[in-house]
């Protein structure tokens, strides 16, 4: 089948516009012909790894390469990354420095904990968010001491556990891989397209790619991270308007140690009407 997709057809929702209204985001006919893409075979494969990497794999340039070259002109989107050893130190030390803001914040870390799903029943129910099936945790929260109300205190395990994770996913990015363009809203969704399509690439040729986005995100306290991503990765100043380029995605690229499980999916229905 072959697909025509229309992005706003009631008109694109203003980038200035926090609460999302009830206008469709794009409209897709499904028309016959058209050609199999080959990354689809990839799609029931594809894998987030929010894991450690593998430190004593490199990823080669040319892998690198390749995995640059699978997305498609989507101008005015640019996609570029690295895997070299002079860069990598300031970029991983960039993503532990903006987990860490996000970490502290209590706003920000209390947007993760309400969506921290623990066990399977919480999991299917809503396949989104964080999910989280160790024995341990769902221990805890079912004698009640996982508190989901506030963020978890300095020291605690759970403190110690997020702070560790985070740290960990940032020192043993093997390579980094970004989108940058305009910021409007339709450019988000392109985005999010070019995005998908690279991470089935990342599939194709064995590499783990995990999105690392606390520096691009727009909150007072992470203005400093938010500026320093715009001069590692462009070179210039953050952007001040919509229409200027700015860093849209940020991840970190690598060998996953281990299986990596798959991620609970909505169902189709959720949010798309025929």
């Amino acid at each position: 089948m072959a697909s025509e997709v229309l992005l706003w057809p009631q008109g694109e929702m203003p980038a200035a516009l926090k609460d999302w209204d009830d206008r469709p985001v794009a409209r897709i006919t499904l028309k016959p012909g058209g050609q199999p893409d080959p990354l689809f075979a990839q799609v029931l494969l594809r894998r987030t790894p929010k894991t450690d990497f593998d430190t004593t794999r490199a990823i080669a340039p040319g892998v690198l390469a390749q995995l640059l070259g699978s997305a498609p002109a989507e101008a005015p989107l640019r996609v570029g990354g690295t895997v070299s050893a002079d860069q990598l130190p300031a970029l991983r030390t960039l993503c532990w420095e903006s987990a860490r803001v996000e970490l502290l914040t209590p706003r920000t870390m209390m947007e993760s904990i309400q969506l921290t799903r623990v066990g399977p029943g919480e999991i299917l129910q809503h396949r989104d968010g964080i999910s989280i099936n160790s024995p341990f945790v769902r221990a805890v929260d079912a004698l009640g001491m996982f508190d989901r109300t506030q963020p978890p205190a300095e020291g605690s395990a759970a403190y110690k556990s997020a702070m560790g994770r985070f740290e960990g996913h940032s020192r043993t990015a093997m390579g980094f891989v970004w989108i940058t363009g305009p910021n409007t809203r339709s450019d988000q969704i392109r985005t999010g397209r070019l995005y998908v399509r690279q991470q089935l690439q990342a599939t194709a040729l064995g590499v783990g790619m995990h999105p690392m986005s606390q520096a691009v995100q727009e909150f007072a306290e992470m203005a400093p991270h938010f500026e320093h991503v715009h001069q590692l990765v462009l070179g210039r100043p953050a952007p001040r308007t919509p229409q200027e380029p700015t860093v849209q995605m940020f991840c970190r690229i690598g060998y996953p140690q281990g299986e990596v499980p798959a991620t609970p999916r909505r169902p189709l229905a959720r949010f798309v009407q025929a």
